[in-house]
């Protein structure tokens, strides 16, 4: 499949140059079908969402996690002089 990963590259970063931002997952999972079609290629069916969980519900979690983390303050002290 490195040919497929070496193509997906290609539609990807046209799909930037065409709409000024990356395809969102179910974008991606379109043009990757796309591709392995044309590749003859047969693909695993991604597992579905947990029930009640949306695209990107994982993405802002995490992003929501690592905010949190961040939250934390650090105290920095200057050298003392002599």
């Amino acid at each position: 499949h490195g040919l497929m990963t070496i193509l997906l590259s290609g539609v990807i970063s046209k799909f930037r140059q065409e709409h000024g931002r990356g395809p969102n997952t179910e974008e991606v999972l379109q043009l990757r079908s796309a591709v392995a079609s044309e590749l003859d290629i047969e693909l695993e069916t991604p597992p579905p969402l947990p029930d009640g969980e949306e695209e990107g519900d994982t993405k802002k979690r995490a992003a929501a996690s690592s905010v949190e983390k961040s939250n934390k303050r650090v105290k920095f002290s200057a050298p003392e002089e002599d």
